[in-house]
């Protein structure tokens, strides 16, 4: 039995639709890609004394929150402390400053006596004498607030035996223990905020015409497959262009409630994706 061929016509309608669907691929907006890159902290800082001398105290742990100018360290001050307090008796006392004060009212009526009497070689030396005390109660005068002013000096100078927290954060790490010699800008302990997260994305120049200052973001865990993107934010686009890439740096900020850590991989997209971003 001979089998036969049939040829069967494309419907009406299929070329018109191959065509329409063609031209909207064509015209259709490209999506974003998402781009890799690691968390970092918008604090991240190693902490160091700017003067050398033994370190007195560390009053802070691995872990622990502290806030914004709390003292995280000590260095032994007491020889400082000395010469703080002797500078604090002279600025403080005014006996010298009296005495000197004494001596010129004195001088001043030995003056008008003299002069009553007439006696001009007298009332020279009288004149004489008084000039004498007022230049002795200005220099006192100026002595005394010498000191005051060294006592202010090493007041600030205190504050260098102190080491602050610049910002509210957590420490990391705490690299120097009690008793340790320290070196001027040694750290000793490393402190990081981690409330929200700052991400660097390398985006090809042509697509950051579409971004700006405060644009959403979308920043996912590559470790977290089963969990949705978190909404962020960009707060920063680099003015430089990387010659090499053609890319700028877009920094993004992501609230960290879910406790990400720092330098983790992430994808970020500057596209909505489909289903609702969770609150940080």
């Amino acid at each position: 039995m001979k089998c036969q061929v049939f040829h069967v016509a494309p419907a009406p309608w299929c070329l018109p639709l191959a065509c329409v669907l063609a031209v909207l691929a064509l015209v259709a907006p490209c999506s974003w890609a998402q781009f890799d890159a690691t968390t970092r902290a918008p604090v991240d800082a190693l902490l160091s004394f700017g003067i050398e001398g033994r370190l007195a105290e560390v009053r802070v742990r691995a872990g622990q929150q502290v806030k914004a100018g709390e003292v995280v360290a000590v260095l032994d001050d007491q020889a400082h402390q000395r010469r703080l307090q002797a500078a604090q008796r002279i600025a403080e006392s005014d006996v010298g400053v009296r005495l000197a004060q004494k001596e010129l009212d004195l001088a001043r009526l030995e003056e008008e006596r003299r002069k009553q009497a007439e006696n001009k070689p007298a009332i020279q030396e009288a004149t004489l004498l008084r000039e004498i005390a007022e230049l002795a109660f200005e220099a006192t005068w100026q002595k005394r607030e010498s000191a005051k002013q060294k006592l202010q000096h090493l007041k600030a100078e205190a504050r260098a035996y102190l080491l602050t927290a610049p910002a509210a954060g957590m420490i990391e790490q705490v690299r120097l223990s009690v008793g340790e010699h320290v070196v001027a800008g040694d750290p000793v302990v490393r402190l990081i905020r981690r409330d929200a997260l700052w991400v660097d994305v390398a985006v090809p120049t042509e697509k950051t015409a579409e971004l700006k200052k405060t644009s959403p973001a979308w920043v996912k865990l590559k470790t977290s497959g089963r969990h949705s993107p978190v909404r962020g934010a960009i707060i920063y686009l680099s003015s430089v262009v990387d010659a090499t890439t053609d890319t700028r740096v877009v920094r993004v900020e992501v609230p960290n409630g879910a406790g990400w850590l720092v330098g983790a991989f992430v994808t970020v997209s500057f596209q909505e994706p489909s289903e609702p971003a969770p609150p940080g």
